[in-house]
């Protein structure tokens, strides 16, 4: 019984979680090699590249873009003076499947360019229960810096 066990290698018998024909990880280990032995290849690196590019499958936009989507907000200017505050009403719709978790903030994304609204970044807490395909309102205050 044994000797049935000890030449297959692995945990033995058909259709076990063996180790395969070749008794060893031989061939994972071959493709591990060939994998690694193309990183410092210039065709291999521009694959990736294009590859990172094209990651946004037909077009959809990434999950942080659609967390909060601004449905509506003030179409009027707003005119503020250094220091100066005000607060503004803003309607949000999270686009995706999933509720925003307790304790999550709203601001300001990072892309913001400093000269064309030179404003003080905020960040409000969200209170309300904000589920997947559904809108929030919220108080923005608008400070310029």
């Amino acid at each position: 019984m044994i000797n049935q066990f000890a030449g297959r290698g692995g945990r033995g018998g058909r259709g076990g979680r063996g180790c395969g024909r070749g008794g060893g990880m031989g061939g994972f280990r071959h493709m591990m090699q060939q994998f690694m032995s193309n990183c410092g290849n210039d065709e291999f690196k521009q694959k990736m590249e294009c590859f990172g590019k094209n990651w946004n499958f037909a077009g959809k936009k990434d999950w942080k873009e659609i967390r909060a989507v601004i449905q509506r907000a003030p179409q009027h200017v707003i005119e503020l003076c250094p220091g100066s505050c005000e607060i503004i009403e803003i309607e949000v719709l999270n686009d995706t499947y999933w509720p925003w978790k307790q304790g999550c903030s709203l601001t300001l994304a990072d892309e913001q360019p400093d000269f064309e609204m030179p404003l003080e970044i905020f960040q409000i807490p969200i209170e309300q229960e904000v589920k997947g395909k559904s809108k929030a309102t919220i108080q923005v205050p608008l400070t310029m810096a």
